[in-house]
C-alpha cells in the first residue's frame, strides 16, 4: 500500500494515534490502559478474546471499540504486516513505515533505505534494529479456538454452558457477513413478566435488516433418525425447534418488540431461527436435504458444520 506525501492516508494516520485521543467511555479507556495498550496500532492486533482477558473489561467495551475502529475502516485482529506506507524524503530516498513486534510489544517503525542498506528505527525513539518480526495474531487465536471447540464436543463432560461460554468468547464462529454482533442470553420479558432467554440474538450489519436468533444444544444430542422409509430429525431437534418458535412468537407482539428495542436497541420481527446441535455423522447430503425440508423456518447446524466452516475460513486467511 503506497502513499505519496501529497496524498495523506487516513488509515495510516489513525494507526499512529494514541487511544486516549478518541472519545471512548472512561471505563473502556481505563481498561485499555490497564491492558498496556497505548496506540491504535497496538489495539487493532488484539482480538475480542484478548481484550476480554483484561481485568474488568466488559463485552460492552469491546462493542464500543469495534464501532470506533469501524469508523476508521479498521478492525480487531488485523494483519498489520500488510500495512506499510512508503514516501520519499527530500533526497529522493524511500522511507517506509511498518509494524514490528519487539519484546512482546508492537512498535511503529520508520524504515529508511540508503546506499549502505536499510535502517529500522522506532518512531519518535532512538532505538535501531535490523530485523522485524510480524505475526497474524487473529489467525493464531482462531486456530487455537478450533482445537478448543473440537476438544469440547469430544468430551463427555461438556455442558451446554461450556459451549455458551466458548461462543461468547469466539463469536466469529457463529457470525458471518450478515451479522456484526451476537448478543448472549438477553432476557425477553412480556407484559406478564414471563421470561424467555435465547442463547444469542444476532444483530445484522445492515440497519434495515432485523435480528435473528440462534440456540445452542448439546453436541451429544442425536440429530437424525434414519428410518428406512422415513428419515427425519430426532426428538431433540424437534424440541429445540419448538423452543425457537416460542422466541419467534414472542416478537409477533408489537409491545414485546418495542420493549426489546427500547432496552437493548435490537429490532426483531419473525426472526430467522438457527440451532447448533449434535454431530453430523455419516449421512448422505441428499437425505440430509430431504430431512431439512421438515422445518421450513429453522436452519439446523451440527458442531461439525461449524468447525468445517471455520477451518475453511482459516485457509482463506492463511
Amino acid at each position: 500500500m503506497k502513499q505519496n506525501k501529497e496524498k495523506e492516508n487516513p488509515k495510516f494516520e489513525n494507526l499512529l494515534k494514541n487511544i486516549d485521543t478518541f472519545n471512548l467511555s472512561v471505563k473502556t479507556a481505563n481498561g485499555l490502559k490497564n491492558g498496556g495498550l497505548d496506540t491504535i496500532a497496538e489495539l487493532v492486533t488484539k482480538t475480542e478474546t484478548d481484550l476480554l482477558k483484561i481485568k474488568n473489561f466488559s463485552r460492552k467495551s469491546v462493542y464500543e471499540i469495534k464501532d470506533m475502529l469501524a469508523e476508521m475502516e479498521l478492525s480487531l485482529g488485523m494483519k498489520l504486516e500488510s500495512e506499510q506506507f512508503e514516501t520519499r524524503d527530500s533526497t529522493g530516498q524511500y522511507e517506509s513505515i511498518a509494524i514490528g513486534l519487539f519484546d512482546g510489544k508492537l512498535r511503529l517503525l520508520r524504515l529508511k533505505n540508503d546506499d549502505e542498506g536499510c535502517d529500522y528505527t522506532y518512531l519518535n525513539e532512538l532505538n535501531t534494529y535490523s530485523k522485524i518480526h510480524l505475526v497474524d495474531t487473529n489467525l493464531l487465536v482462531l486456530r487455537d479456538a478450533v482445537e478448543e471447540l473440537e476438544e469440547l464436543i469430544n468430551n463427555d463432560s461438556t455442558k451446554e454452558g461450556d459451549l455458551q461460554d466458548f461462543f461468547e468468547r469466539y463469536p466469529d464462529f457463529i457470525l458471518n457477513d450478515n451479522y456484526k454482533r451476537a448478543h448472549p442470553q438477553i432476557v425477553l420479558e412480556n407484559s406478564e413478566s414471563q421470561q424467555l432467554i435465547p442463547d444469542f440474538i444476532l444483530e445484522p450489519y445492515n440497519e434495515d435488516r432485523l435480528c435473528d436468533i440462534l440456540e445452542l444444544k448439546h453436541p451429544f444430542s442425536k440429530v437424525y433418525v434414519m428410518k428406512k422409509n422415513r428419515p427425519r430429525f430426532s426428538a431433540a431437534v424437534s424440541d429445540a425447534v419448538a423452543q425457537l418458535r416460542e422466541y419467534r412468537e414472542f416478537f409477533e407482539d408489537n409491545k414485546n418488540r418495542q420493549r426489546v428495542l427500547d432496552k437493548h436497541g435490537l429490532h426483531a420481527y419473525r426472526p430467522r431461527l438457527f440451532v447448533i446441535i449434535g454431530r453430523r455423522g455419516k449421512i448422505s447430503p441428499i437425505i440430509r436435504r430431504r430431512i431439512e425440508g421438515d422445518f421450513s423456518n429453522v436452519e439446523v447446524f451440527t458442531y461439525d458444520d461449524i468447525i468445517i466452516g471455520m477451518k475453511e475460513k482459516l485457509k482463506k486467511l492463511s
